[in-house]
């Protein structure tokens, strides 16, 4: 039998959690049109993670099986009101940042030893998140034991909660034999989560997980742990070609959103190994005040930006103006890269209007933005999103237009290429 383990099961209540109701922006309901609700149906849970293993027994059984799919999925109530399948779940594994085309099935990535026994890649384009999430992987010598899974989990409760008030997690493990079309179920369990008013969480907790699997790293060895910086990372390629097909060697790149920065250490890591580094003469991060300044300083000064260097050149980091105040560029770039920006900047007003300005200062006549964002808003698992997310209102709003031809298709993230739109 293959099955994922708890690392850290709560022995006096196996499988069981107590969440705290988000703080904010945490209410299921009908909008009112003014951004509120005219009824209030539901609301959501603080985030909570569980680090699982892949384990499986020393039967000779489990050595047929080439491919383990992981699943979770909310489980369904008899109550037809009961809103906990509109909770969200996420999982989070350390992979190369380039991958390989797999015959057949695109393209994969080899999953790092962090610990254990296994030789396992996943498929990328099975990598998905939201009300369910999913991923492939795949070992051509069946080897799997202690695969490292990180699962985020977001519950939801019913504000009238009597019968709903605990939302369950349903895990299942399949195997696939190589050749068959068929997946077996090897394993099932759930997880309950309970509302709590006084639940005591690690909310840094994300920070533990990135410098376990490598995710933090600068240089060299190092891994992504979501499909957005393989995606990123492939469109950067992309861009890096065109723009040195133009005839320009000394390209300049901007990053906006520093965030936990394990996307921006995806792309140094591939900037730093990769012949295409050569070529990128300047690289600017450009950072918000609070929000990323803060993640930072809570990775303390051996994860400092200021000491990322990809072949040998120095980063530039730029603190941008608190929101509603614009910045002040003169300079503008090659290449700009937004991941997971958009979400940011249709939280408000003033977000949306900082974002516009710092594109219409980077972008020049020739310039392309690279955008990955959450195909909807229910694949933002860990930021929160509202229904009418729309990345593409909101740039060709701001008078960009998307190349059709450069358009990455997978479940979870979408990523474009844009240009200024020309009359």
């Amino acid at each position: 039998m293959v099955e994922l383990v708890e690392l850290y099961p709560n022995r006096a209540n196996p499988g069981r959690y107590e969440c705290n109701q988000a703080e904010f922006e945490s209410q299921l309901g009908i909008p009112d049109g003014e951004g509120g609700f005219a009824s209030v149906s539901g609301h959501r849970g603080e985030g909570q993670w569980i680090p699982l293993m892949l384990k499986h027994s020393e039967s000779m059984q489990n050595l047929q099986y080439e491919t383990i799919r992981i699943q979770a999925s909310w489980g369904s109530s008899e109550r037809q009101a009961c809103l906990h399948n509109m909770g969200q779940v996420g999982i989070w594994l350390p992979v190369n940042d380039l991958g390989t085309n797999h015959d057949g099935k695109g393209e994969v990535h080899r999953i790092d030893v962090i610990g254990g026994d296994y030789n396992a890649e996943i498929l990328q384009h099975s990598w998905d998140a939201g009300k369910r999430a999913t991923v492939d992987i795949t070992s051509a010598k069946r080897r799997f034991e202690g695969i490292p899974v990180h699962m985020y989990c977001v519950p939801v409760w019913n504000v009238d909660s009597k019968g709903c008030d605990q939302s369950e997690l349903v895990l299942e493990t399949f195997g696939q034999i190589s050749g068959s079309p068929r997946f077996d179920l090897l394993s099932r369990q759930t997880f309950t989560f309970s509302k709590a008013k006084s639940a005591q969480n690690d909310g840094d907790y994300i920070f533990t997980i990135l410098k376990e699997l490598k995710a933090l790293s600068n240089q060299g060895d190092g891994n992504s742990v979501h499909p957005k910086q393989l995606i990123t990372i492939k469109q950067l390629q992309t861009c890096i070609k065109q723009v040195r097909e133009s005839g320009k060697s000394d390209i300049k790149i901007a990053y906006i959103g520093s965030d936990t920065t394990e996307n921006i250490r995806s792309v140094l890591r591939f900037l730093d190994t990769n012949e295409e580094g050569e070529h990128v003469s300047e690289l600017q991060v450009y950072m918000t005040p609070d929000w990323d300044r803060e993640r930072l300083e809570k990775l303390g000064p051996n994860f400092s930006l200021d000491l990322c260097t990809f072949r040998g050149k120095n980063i530039t980091c730029h603190i941008l103006p608190k929101v509603g105040e614009m910045p002040h560029i003169n300079e503008e770039v090659d290449i700009v890269i937004a991941t997971y920006v958009t979400p940011w900047a249709t939280m408000n007003f003033s977000a949306g209007n900082q974002y516009q300005k710092l594109l219409d200062s980077l972008l020049g006549v020739h310039s392309i933005l690279i955008t990955t964002d959450p195909q909807n808003s229910t694949k933002s698992v860990r930021s929160r999103l509202g229904e009418a997310y729309n990345c593409n209102s909101l740039l060709t709003g701001f008078g960009l237009r998307p190349d059709d031809n450069m358009i990455t298709p997978h479940p979870m993230v979408s990523s474009k290429l844009w240009r200024r739109a020309h009359e």
